[in-house]
């Protein structure tokens, strides 16, 4: 099974600089064609590559140098957080959510902050405020939402994941509309503290990914208890990567139409 980012830390090991990846990310995303960003952390982002590049191998984070986008609908301190609405088009946090400051103290970098729905309420970003999202495979067709940002940005390689929020399919519809993996976690196991929130008993932080391995990797990081959100779990998250690598013998059940509608409806 791929593992993409255990690739890259080959490549960092053997002298490849975060900046220069960081760098290129930027260089790709451009004037953002595809409408995946609200805001982006260009000059932060690149300070921080720097930094880490000086990093001692034996202090670096389990994420170390990675691109991460975030929906917009996540607090990031310093980093204009707006949920998709001229309400908030100003509003910079002072503080960031339990998962963002998860994801810095393993060394991810932030790259933007990605569009959505305006406050989450919609499936194709046409409500947001500033600009609708395109599909990445074809641009006239919905990219899905109200993670569309983050799903479109995923699969144009602009990160390595992808984190988004998932309510009534959030996370799930952008990822099928993109041809990605889209992961919603069971209540609780990813906090929410500093996520604004949509629907408070349903309402789930998601991740994107290309590959399962990867996916799992950040929720090692990010999953877990949470001393801020009393709706989180009561223990840690260490999903063995191991375990992801075969799915051979794995049983999926598909539910048919049949099994749960008739015709009198």
């Amino acid at each position: 099974m791929e593992r993409e980012i255990i690739d890259y830390r080959k490549k960092i090991e053997n002298g490849e600089k975060v900046e220069d990846v960081v760098r290129g990310v930027f260089e790709r995303i451009g004037d953002d064609p595809y409408g995946v960003f609200i805001s982006l952390n260009k000059d932060t982002a690149l300070a921080r590559a720097g930094e880490l590049d000086k990093k001692e191998k034996d202090k670096r984070g389990r994420l170390f140098g990675l691109p991460i986008l975030v929906k917009d609908n996540i607090l990031t301190e310093g980093l204009r957080t707006t949920c998709a609405s001229k309400m908030l088009e100003d509003y910079i946090p002072s503080y960031s959510a339990s998962l963002v400051k998860r994801l810095e103290e393993e060394d991810a970098i932030i790259i933007g902050k990605t569009n959505m729905d305006e406050f989450a309420m919609g499936s194709n970003s046409e409500s947001s405020y500033f600009h609708p999202t395109k599909n990445p495979i074809d641009p006239s067709l919905s990219p899905g939402g109200s993670s569309s940002g983050s799903g479109a940005g995923q699969r144009l390689g602009y990160a390595f994941v992808s984190i988004g929020t998932d309510t009534g399919g959030s996370v799930r519809q952008p990822a099928s509309f993109s041809s990605i993996i889209g992961y919603k976690p069971s209540y609780g196991l990813i906090s929410r503290y500093g996520v604004v929130s949509m629907a408070n008993t349903l309402d789930q932080v998601g991740i994107f990914s290309n590959n399962v391995i990867d996916l799992v990797s950040v929720l090692n990081v990010v999953g877990g208890y949470d001393e801020l959100d009393d709706t989180s779990i009561r223990r840690g998250v260490d999903f063995k990567l191991e375990k992801f690598d075969d799915l051979n013998g794995i049983r999926v059940g598909i539910v048919k139409e049949e099994d749960y509608w008739d015709e009198k409806g």
